[in-house]
């Protein structure tokens, strides 16, 4: 059988432009898109693939790091800017206040209008190797609040700075809480013991 010699639809002959160029193609898809028939899609295919693209919810930590460490750029002009250096400024200046109240408090009385005493406390028990005073006025606490021994007076003083008021105080001698033998006045404590009771007036020094 004799073979054609009509070239092949997208074929192209040595020395001539072939028939299935980008125009042709191009016409041909069309032409077959027209006469293809046209159906409606089933329900059930657009369900399936909603259901296979639905994006899938993350949970809220996950969303809320996400913002939060989600980099944004902010643009501000000096009015803008102007409100938040004053809010940064009186939050500094409240901060400074309150660590200059924080320490001048206990320089400062414990009752408003109330000026502070000096009050001299004195244990004279020579044989003991360290004494301290306890009270209300310190929480009980030892620390900070130790006497030193006195030739002079052979005795143990501290001078403490306490604002008018009574007070309940007992000295720690040798680890031994004991109270002071020589206070005039004395409170049960509720626990079997007795504290010495002390009233600070308008004196510049008391000695007890």
């Amino acid at each position: 059988m004799k073979k054609s010699s009509r070239p092949e639809w997208g074929t192209a002959t040595r020395g001539a432009a072939p028939r299935g160029r980008d125009e042709d193609v191009h016409r041909d898809l069309v032409d077959g898109l027209r006469r293809m028939e046209y159906r409606e899609p089933p329900p059930e295919l657009i369900r399936e693939v909603m259901r296979g693209v639905r994006s899938f919810k993350r949970p809220w930590w996950r969303r809320l790091r996400h913002w939060a460490t989600l980099p944004r750029s902010f643009v501000l002009t000096p009015i803008q800017l102007a409100p938040l250096a004053l809010l940064l400024v009186a939050v500094s200046s409240l901060a400074v206040y309150q660590s200059f109240r924080l320490w001048e408090l206990p320089r400062a009385s414990l009752e408003t209008g109330v000026a502070t005493q000096h009050v001299k406390m004195v244990l004279s028990l020579p044989n003991i190797r360290s004494a301290a005073v306890i009270g209300n006025f310190n929480d009980w606490r030892p620390q900070g609040y130790e006497m030193t021994w006195s030739e002079e007076e052979g005795a143990w003083t501290v001078v403490l700075r306490l604002p008018g008021g009574r007070y309940e105080y007992a000295f720690v001698a040798d680890d031994q809480i004991i109270p002071d033998p020589a206070a005039v006045i004395y409170q049960e404590d509720g626990f079997g013991n007795r504290n010495a009771v002390l009233m600070v007036g308008n004196v510049h020094e008391t000695q007890i």
